[in-house]
């Protein structure tokens, strides 16, 4: 019902990407599967709620779910009193919300729909596994991240970097260029900001675990030029 479902949306709407997001449940008591008290986006703030992880099709003017899967905070999958009255299997536990969207978006592809532009804000897009694993895919993507993320300026596919890794924010400076785009008209007159292209190569701890889990361990991983392009690709 579900492959059907998001086939028949997929052609009535002709999705230009998939959104992936979390979707929110407040909820008063501590009984139903997964509440906990994290971020909850239907109240803009921190309360008890549910959350699951979604992904939505969408072109400018509609959206609508694809699939969506209930996220397991750790304190609940860990609370033995709680699994038992709420008759949850074993083998249900923990995934994180990076490990859920890319089952549902390997799910999705599995259905045979043809893959669009995925975006996503930073709570996804600073995860670099997620983002390498999706380049791996083969698919597009656009992704907000935390300013706060290191990297080096620079092609990701250069032997070494004489530059020491700064800040996101650091790497734009007075001379970088910056050109005004227009994509769309809002509801409340035109959506525009300022975009400018950096070439830069991810280089934070995530990043370096990565590569050198990509190169099967920390014993086997050199740190030349093949994990750069490795850990860097997705930051273009």
């Amino acid at each position: 019902m579900r492959r059907r479902i998001a086939r028949r949306l997929c052609e009535a709407i002709s999705p230009e990407v998939w959104v992936v997001d979390d979707v929110s449940f407040p909820k008063c008591g501590p009984a139903s599967v997964g509440v906990a008290r994290q971020y909850c986006g239907a109240l803009a703030k921190r309360a008890s709620c549910q959350v699951a992880v979604s992904v939505h099709a969408a072109p400018d003017t509609a959206s609508c779910p694809l699939e969506w899967e209930l996220f397991l905070p750790q304190e609940w999958a860990d609370d033995d009193r709680r699994r038992q009255r709420a008759g949850m299997p074993e083998e249900v536990g923990h995934v994180s919300k990076t490990h859920l969207a890319l089952g549902l978006l390997d799910r999705l592809a599995g259905q045979r729909l043809a893959v669009p532009v995925i975006v996503a804000d930073a709570g996804y897009g600073r995860s670099v596994s997620f983002r390498l694993a999706l380049e791996e895919r083969g698919w597009s993507y656009v992704m907000a991240v935390d300013p706060k993320e290191v990297a080096r300026p620079g092609p990701p596919t250069l032997p070494r970097y004489r530059e020491v890794a700064r800040h996101l924010t650091a790497l734009v400076d007075s001379g970088t260029r910056f050109e005004p785009v227009t994509w769309r008209q809002g509801s409340k007159g035109t959506t525009t900001s300022r975009f400018a292209g950096l070439e830069v190569r991810t280089s934070g701890k995530e990043a370096t675990r990565t590569a050198q889990e990509a190169a099967g361990g920390r014993s086997r991983w050199k740190g030349g030029a093949a994990a750069a392009d490795f850990a860097g690709r997705a930051a273009h």
